[in-house]
């Protein structure tokens, strides 16, 4: 996750202090699912960003924030471009290749 600047936590205090008022459950609910679905929206872009960024060869590492205790082995792993496809690419790492969602990777100059 980025780093919020100044604008973004005035943004998120004027949000949280509009919320506090809201007594009706159903109305935060529609809130909360707005709130998802912005965030859905933005990863999208980011991703689509990313995607056209890369190519075959770049060299990637993986986000450590992104990467569940199952694929620890792969925590701030960074290795080369083989394929980029519709949603993910695939990574060639010192331990094999692995398919890894575009939300995990960031592009590494070098």
């Amino acid at each position: 996750m980025e780093k919020a600047t100044e604008k973004g936590m005035e943004q998120l205090k004027e949000i949280m202090d509009a919320v506090d008022k809201v007594n009706d459950m159903d109305v935060l609910i529609q809130a909360n699912r707005y709130v998802i679905d912005r965030c859905k929206l933005l990863e999208k872009s980011r991703d689509a960003r990313l995607k056209a960024q890369l190519k075959v060869g770049d060299k990637v590492k993986i986000k450590d924030e992104k990467v569940s205790a199952r694929s620890a082995h792969l925590r701030g792993a960074v290795g080369r471009v083989t394929k980029v496809k519709r949603s993910n690419a695939s990574v060639e790492f010192e331990a094999g290749r692995w398919s890894i969602p575009f939300t995990m990777l960031e592009k590494v100059e070098g």
